[in-house]
């Protein structure tokens, strides 16, 4: 019998992407699998439409949980009733028939595997890799993402406990949940998967991209919500301070800030967003987890500290 696969997708204000992804799986060659769809806190009509759909479990949160929060539950209830690994699929993404098929069994055949993710190709195209693996050295201060999977080979290859996946579709075996627990809550959202892969490879676990498995995923052009500024600015602080030693940190925060005042000079004229970085640096720096507050406003004495740093 085919181990029993828990599909956790998350939907947020975002109905049509969400039912997409959720007629995706219906090609899949893989059968013994549970859809289970997280409604985070939509203020639309997704509750109502996603109501509708037969073929799922939908769980629904009175508010938003992020990506962290809103996996967390279903993970924990997938292990605790019986599954045997746990998909976290992004909304935007849609599978290849064969996908799921390939990832369990890579991963039955080998249990030292902590982490499991498909080549991610950009959405529209046939053959345009988004994300194939990062490699990642904490004492070099390193991590280099690839879209060649001749280098990820070789990254997989010499350096297996060194690899980070996305978590766009990513596959997480029951040992590696009960070895490490859930996501950590305090990202919220991005940057997440680089500390759980990290944590993954810290407790003697190998990650690999199944390279014959294929998903597609939505790519981003131009600027992004003010969201997306605030927490990757600040969740880069949050991951470097987790996994580094002082000294290393120091050198890492340094980089972030400096990576803030360009990002702030290439955001000219668009004071929310630089906002946003702004703010999510300083989280960072202080610590302060959690979901972005949109109503902030960047304070004087904050902006006085990133113009003497810039």
């Amino acid at each position: 019998m085919q181990p029993l696969v828990h599909i956790i997708i998350l939907n947020w204000n975002d109905y049509k992407k969400t039912i997409s992804c959720i007629k995706s799986l219906d090609s899949l060659k893989y059968h013994n699998f549970e859809t289970i769809v997280i409604d985070n806190g939509s203020t639309n009509e997704s509750i109502e439409i996603l109501s509708q759909s037969s073929n799922i479990e939908l769980k629904c949160n009175s508010t938003n949980l992020g990506f962290t929060g809103g996996n967390n539950g279903a993970m924990e209830e997938a292990i605790n009733t019986g599954a045997d690994y746990v998909w976290l699929l992004n909304n935007d993404a849609t599978v290849e028939p064969d996908c799921l098929d390939k990832l369990v069994n890579a991963a039955e055949n080998d249990k030292n595997i902590g982490l499991l993710s498909p080549v991610i190709y950009e959405a529209g195209t046939t053959d345009k890799i988004q994300n194939c693996g990062t490699c990642f050295d904490l004492s070099k201060l390193m991590m280099e993402e690839t879209t060649d999977i001749l280098i990820s080979q070789q990254w997989q290859k010499e350096t297996p406990y060194n690899i980070i996946l996305w978590g766009t579709a990513l596959l997480i075996p029951k040992h590696t949940i009960k070895s490490i627990g859930t996501l950590d809550e305090r990202f919220f959202a991005y940057a997440e998967d680089l500390d759980y892969s990290i944590r993954s490879a810290k407790a003697g676990y190998k990650n690999i991209t199944v390279y014959d498995a294929k998903i597609w995923h939505e790519g981003h052009t131009g600027h992004r919500k003010p969201y997306y500024y605030y927490y990757t600015n600040r969740n880069s602080l949050f991951l470097w301070k987790k996994h580094l030693g002082f000294t290393q940190y120091i050198k890492r925060a340094w980089w972030n800030i400096d990576r803030t005042n360009k990002r702030m000079a290439d955001l000219n004229n668009q004071p929310e967003l630089i906002s946003a970085c702004v703010l999510g640096c300083w989280d960072g720096l202080c610590g302060v987890g959690g979901e972005f507050n949109s109503a902030r406003n960047v304070n004087k004495f904050i902006k006085k500290i990133f113009s003497m740093l810039s």
